[in-house]
């Protein structure tokens, strides 16, 4: 049975990254010139004064480490050093299923910083409203109160075996909010992990016939549920869809390729150049079983990776209207690469950017939405406590739901206004103007918005 890990910085490249590149990688079989003179030579004069000099004893195995990730950390965030314990955690991870606190982080080793990257949507740690841009400045063991600040890890590896934990036990951890810079003690229940990829199936507007679906994750079965889903909400006579990626990190490029794929009948979805500038063209099959039903698709400041993917094909091949704000703008294309059996591991480097159907290179600047609403931090934040609901499994009863919101009103010390999700308002008036139908009356608005407790 696997080791039981927390998912934290070892899927930084699966989950904002687009996982492993079907692109070649070059061979470094012969080392260019001058390149021992320029670099080898005075590492290893390194190296030799520390095993001469240095005050204590020091396993040239760990300088190995250290130099793998001073040399990889010069190059983007993206790309890293990964131990053997953190590849093993990686493969098995791929299969969606691992214990934890369902976030990913990464770690500033000059400054000392832990970052959130991004939670998953209906996990411990996004149910309690940690959100991308959060700082974690210290975690603290329930069980035995010992207390470990951020300032103490060298490496995100030791931020997860800290963090990391049985599935049941509690750990604390103080995060200062990105927007706000609000120092916050958050304590959260460790669970086995299952990403949810389709689990909001619904009418949304059942009078105007407007299907809803929450996409929380790219894993591997995604394109499979998505067919489902939508195979679902067509016998219950939807003539729109509402594809929510909102909060989605994204996760497998393939997975991406494979949900836009059902919705166009020809057309480039994505393509990628490596550094020789070389063009991949993904393009469509021409099979798509959902080529001709109107798509809405929102999106966010926190949609990344597969989800930018599917939201620029969908636009620029003419097949979806986008509502929400721009979205978080990673565009580069990562690989692995096996380290040395001397040193074991991996390393994670970046060999590509991807560029929209219309050539655009999003990196830094995002997806822009044809429909601009955005939310505040508190808002997203109550966002995501209402799209874990959606993402529970089996679905939340009314009852539950209830209580769930009762739950929440006493933690905040203040009476729960009901949701208003104008995001998806807007989105549910955009297709019924795509429909022919007439905008809803703001009463009616309000009622497709995902108000607390339904949903």
């Amino acid at each position: 049975m696997r080791r039981r890990g927390l998912w934290l910085g070892i899927l930084v490249g699966l989950v904002i990254g687009l996982g492993i590149s079907s692109l070649p990688v070059r061979s470094n079989s012969e080392v260019r010139s001058g390149l021992i003179d320029e670099f080898f030579r005075p590492l290893a004069w390194l190296i030799s004064e520390i095993d001469s000099n240095y005050v204590e004893d020091v396993k040239t195995q760990d300088l190995l480490v250290g130099a793998y990730q001073g040399v990889l950390s010069k190059l983007d965030r993206y790309s890293v050093y990964w131990p053997a314990d953190a590849v093993e955690e990686y493969e098995a991870d791929l299969e969606g299923k691992f214990g934890g606190l369902g976030i990913q982080i990464t770690f500033d080793a000059i400054n000392k910083v832990v970052r959130v990257e991004q939670p998953i949507a209906g996990m411990p740690a996004f149910r309690l409203g940690v959100l991308a841009g959060d700082i974690i400045v210290q975690a603290k063991e329930e069980s035995t109160g010992v207390v470990t600040k951020a300032e103490d890890f060298k490496t995100v590896h030791d931020a997860v075996k800290i963090l990391r934990g049985e599935p049941g036990s509690k750990v604390t951890i103080t995060v200062l909010h990105g927007e706000t810079g609000k120092r916050e003690d958050i304590t959260i229940t460790r669970e086995i992990i299952s990403i949810p990829s389709v689990r909001a199936v619904e009418m949304v507007d059942p009078e105007r016939k407007i299907g809803y679906v929450y996409l929380a994750y790219f894993s591997k079965s995604m394109a499979d549920d998505l067919r489902k889903a939508i195979r679902d909400l067509e016998r219950q006579g939807a003539k729109g869809v509402i594809l929510d990626l909102r909060l989605n990190p994204g996760g497998l490029l393939k997975t991406a390729e494979d949900c836009a794929d059902l919705f166009l009948r020809g057309g480039t979805i994505v393509s990628v150049k490596g550094r020789d500038g070389v063009e991949e063209v993904h393009s469509a099959h021409r099979t798509a079983p959902f080529a001709d039903i109107p798509i809405v698709v929102l999106i966010d400041r926190f949609s990344a990776s597969g989800s930018e993917i599917v939201a620029a094909a969908l636009r620029d091949n003419g097949r979806a209207q986008l509502v929400g704000e721009a979205t978080f703008g990673k565009a580069s294309v990562q690989t692995i690469i096996r380290a040395p059996s001397a040193l074991g591991g991996a390393i994670k480097i970046t060999i590509a950017r991807y560029y929209t159907p219309k050539g655009e290179l999003i990196e830094g600047k995002g997806v822009a939405p044809d429909v601009e609403l955005k939310l505040s931090d508190e808002d997203t934040r109550r966002l995501a406590r209402e799209l874990s609901m959606k993402t529970e499994y089996p679905p939340l009863s009314p009852e539950k739901i209830a209580a769930e919101n009762e739950k929440a009103a006493k933690a905040e010390e203040k009476p729960l206004e009901p949701f208003k999700d104008v995001q998806l308002a807007r989105a549910v008036d955009v297709m019924a103007g795509l429909l022919g139908e007439a905008p809803a009356a703001p009463a009616a608005a309000e009622a497709a918005a995902v108000p607390a407790g339904k949903s």
